[in-house]
């Protein structure tokens, strides 16, 4: 989670959760804030007299309070969970897409070293660990591949590579 996530989050409550890979949870309060705004602009404009005490109108401004505070509340213990780290090592970000430009190009030596520098940098940086593992499985290093996913999955917070289905342990 980058902290454009949480002011994404911030001016539109669910995009955060959306760009950290929670969409549904995302979606749904984004579509709940947008529906009770529009209700509440829509008996705002047509009852400009008595807004304060239409009741559709409070439960419009109290249900868009709410997805605003629980679209905060998830990111917030989002970062709480992932304590900013990548926005702390802006030199293992230019490892890191170093070594991916490096795999896409098929040069696997210097993107396993992008990949190990970005590591040096940042031991728990599941994506870092998952490329890696990716790189090594190419070069025919299937147990050291093996143990690059192994790292991978004990670091991935997020579980965002733990349905991945790697070749190398169907291997063995």
């Amino acid at each position: 989670m980058r902290p454009r996530d949480f002011l994404l989050s911030l001016i539109l409550p669910g995009t955060g959760q959306i760009a950290c890979g929670r969409p549904v949870r995302g979606i749904l309060l984004c579509v709940a804030f947008t529906a009770a705004a529009a209700v509440a602009a829509t008996r705002a404009a047509f009852l400009p007299g008595s807004v304060v005490l239409d009741v559709p109108f409070l439960l419009a401004l109290g249900l868009m309070a709410a997805a605003w505070l629980l679209a905060q509340w998830g990111m917030l213990l989002r970062l709480r969970q992932h304590s900013l780290r990548p926005c702390l090592h802006p030199a293992r970000d230019r490892h890191f897409e170093r070594g991916v430009i490096f795999y896409l190009r098929a040069d696997l030596v210097a993107a396993e070293h992008e990949f190990r520098r970005a590591l040096l940098l940042d031991p728990e940086d599941a994506d870092a660990w998952f490329y890696l593992a990716a790189v090594l499985e190419e070069l025919g290093e299937v147990r050291r591949a093996q143990r690059a996913r192994a790292h991978c999955r004990a670091v991935d917070v997020q579980g965002k590579w733990l349905r991945v289905s790697p070749k190398c342990e169907e291997a063995t």
